[in-house]
């Protein structure tokens, strides 16, 4: 690596470090609220736990306003649009899906939800309240960009950037569970990972695995093993043990 790239690499680790540690989902969500109406505020408020209390059904937050719950619904739906066309919204928004898109990107794509949220929230108080606003940020404002991973019984719930093929995620797991499953027995996690990037299916779509815009020359064997990882996290038929 030249002595320009490491200095540029250093900048852009900094850059990341002070957005990441300035990452409050709760903040956040307050700001992206303010141009709603009360009602409204109190209707997404109340619906996604965001005080950080247990999220409330339409029926509970309609009986409460004295209207069904279909209505209530329609002005969840239209408040959550309207958000994302508020003018002043729209930094906070871009700030947000630039830290969501850039972590899942790094990541290979994919998490599992519980991995996701540990890292976002690694430099917030992890409360609950914050924990609510990180998933309604993601779910509800960020589907233009990212995709739910709806838990099976082979997948862990989580998220994924909307180019990821989920055919694709299950070739890897797949890959990775013949691994271990051949074996016969544990397996320590460097020996999986050794494997996987000595099986074919690797060195014939190992590009795939890639955080976008990467090449093979600029990402490290640190990188690819975090990305094998990210995608081990997502399942359920994987486990790994307090030794590793």
């Amino acid at each position: 690596m030249t002595d320009s790239g490491s200095i540029l690499d250093k900048i852009i680790e900094r850059q990341q470090l002070a957005e990441d540690a300035s990452f409050n989902p709760s903040e956040m969500v307050g700001n992206l609220l303010k141009g709603l109406s009360t009602k409204e505020r109190d209707i997404l408020s109340r619906r996604f736990g965001l005080d950080g209390t247990e999220p409330k059904t339409l029926e509970e937050i309609g009986k409460s306003h004295q209207i069904t719950r279909e209505r209530i619904r329609q002005i969840q739906v239209a408040a959550i649009k309207k958000v994302k066309a508020i003018e002043e919204s729209r930094a906070t928004l871009r700030a947000v899906e630039h830290t969501v898109t850039r972590v899942l990107e790094q990541a290979g794509g994919i998490m599992a939800e519980v991995a996701l949220l540990e890292h976002l929230l690694a430099y917030a108080e992890k409360n609950e309240q914050n924990r609510q606003a990180l998933q309604f940020i993601i779910s509800q404002l960020l589907d233009e960009k990212v995709d739910p991973v709806k838990p099976t019984e082979h997948l862990h719930p989580g998220w994924k950037l909307k180019v990821v093929s989920m055919d694709f995620v299950h070739q890897v797991l797949r890959t990775l569970h013949d691994i271990v499953h051949a074996h016969g027995k544990l397996l320590p996690t460097e020996h999986v990972l050794q494997r996987f990037k000595a099986h074919p299916f690797f060195g014939e779509h190992r590009e795939r695995l890639l955080p976008a815009g990467a090449t093979l020359g600029s990402v490290t064997e640190a990188d690819l093993d975090r990305l094998v990882l990210s995608y081990l996290t997502v399942s359920s038929t994987i486990e790994q043990n307090i030794l590793g």
